[in-house]
């Protein structure tokens, strides 16, 4: 931490201000926690830069997480940064009312913001509970991931751990999905835009590099974006691993899409080429495109044989019951307002509607039989069927996925 309360109440920060030199000869008076009011001791190193750490081993919910050199510097900063821009802002913001701290407290143009600058790694329940209690509070949380602890990106693509997929945001503006990262040592902001997943971990991506004196807070720096055939290439290049990898390495009946697959009488490998297609809000499901789309091609298939058609409501009410099994898993996107499942299934059915795959009629939709791809029924024509349908409707996707 970077500011304490000496025994007379004053705060002292530590902002840079005061020499090495100048620190020692106050290093041993007694300081306080500002939240726990616990006694801290101020470390002046000739390596690291000045803090001050708690003595006790005892838990601060505020500083409940070790501040590493990387952490200090990136937090100083950001709000000098702040500050040179002439917003106000405060280091270590306290709010009393949830008992939460912030790396800076900021407020600008009547709004305040909640800055926190990430390094360690937090639970899922840990971050949206932290997430809630500032928006709850009218405060809009503003995480930043430290660049240093991603996965070096390989051209347009990169890989995102579980922790780092926390840090994945939405806006409602352009209608895409991007991570934000702060670089403490080139001092700039590095965000990952137009966020497209690939497989649970890999995404594709469009990344930009801007300098802290180049941006005006609130304002980081989204640009859109058009998607073309060589993002639907790796796409689709990354479905048929997946579903290779299905067929060799599943777990048999323990594999929960493999089963029902099984139950049902339909061969996997028959899956047509309009299942495991990228679909515009497809990052709020955790699973592949094409496994969680199965799933949904399975219902279409069963409704084909009944000859009923499936309601909008019943198709959310099956794909929801997926969730609730955890056959599939969603992710938690802040500030996204709508439910995710039902917005990334109606992204895919109107898809399939422009196809031309599934017909809409007053009770519901239904499998179009008479088209040419709704149904493979040889191994053998698989790859045909593949191209065709492709060079078909790329188009029509491209289109669905840049509107």
């Amino acid at each position: 931490m970077l500011i304490a309360r000496n025994q007379s109440g004053q705060l002292l920060f530590l902002d840079g201000s005061s020499s090495k030199d100048e620190l020692r000869k106050l290093r041993n008076r007694p300081y306080f926690c500002l939240q726990c009011s616990e006694k801290v001791i101020m470390k002046v190193g000739d390596v690291k830069i000045p803090h001050f750490s708690h003595q006790s081993t005892k838990v601060c919910r505020g500083f409940s997480e070790p501040e590493s050199p990387e952490h200090i510097e990136a937090k100083l900063q950001l709000y000098n940064w702040l500050r040179k821009s002439s917003i106000e802002a405060e280091i270590e913001k306290i709010y009393p009312k949830f008992k939460q701290r912030a790396d800076i407290g900021v407020r600008f143009l009547n709004k305040e913001y909640a800055i926190e600058f990430q390094r360690s790694r937090i639970s899922l329940a840990q971050f949206a509970k932290r997430t809630t209690e500032y928006t709850v509070n009218d405060i809009v949380p503003v995480w930043l991931l430290s660049y240093d602890v991603l996965s070096k990106p390989v051209r347009n693509k990169i890989s995102f751990s579980a922790f780092h997929q926390q840090f994945i945001r939405y806006s409602p503006f352009l209608k895409q999905f991007y991570l934000l990262s702060y670089d403490h040592v080139q001092q700039s902001f590095r965000t990952f835009n137009n966020l497209l997943p690939l497989t649970k971990s890999t995404f594709l991506f469009s990344g930009f590099s801007h300098s802290l004196e180049k941006i005006q807070f609130p304002n980081f720096p989204l640009q859109p974006y058009i998607y073309s055939s060589k993002d639907l290439k790796a796409h689709q290049d990354h479905r048929s691993s997946w579903l290779e990898t299905r067929l060799a390495h599943g777990r048999g009946c323990m594999d929960e899409l493999l089963n029902t697959f099984y139950q049902q009488r339909v061969n996997l490998q028959l899956i047509p080429p309009w299942v495991g297609i990228p679909v515009r809000h497809s990052v709020f499901i955790k699973e592949p495109d094409p496994e969680w789309q199965a799933y949904l091609y399975l219902l279409f298939l069963n409704d084909t044989i009944n000859s009923d058609p499936l309601s909008v409501d019943f198709i959310f009410k099956k794909m929801k019951e997926y969730v609730d099994r955890t056959h599939l898993n969603m992710r938690f996107i802040h500030p996204y307002q709508l439910d995710g499942l039902e917005t990334v299934v109606t992204d895919y059915l109107y898809m399939l509607e422009k196809i031309g795959v599934i017909v809409k009629n007053q009770n519901g939709f239904i499998l179009s039989l008479g088209h040419p791809f709704a149904v493979i029924k040889h191994v053998s024509d698989m790859n045909e069927m593949k191209a065709q349908f492709w060079r078909k409707y790329q188009g029509i996707i491209l289109e669905s996925l840049n509107k």
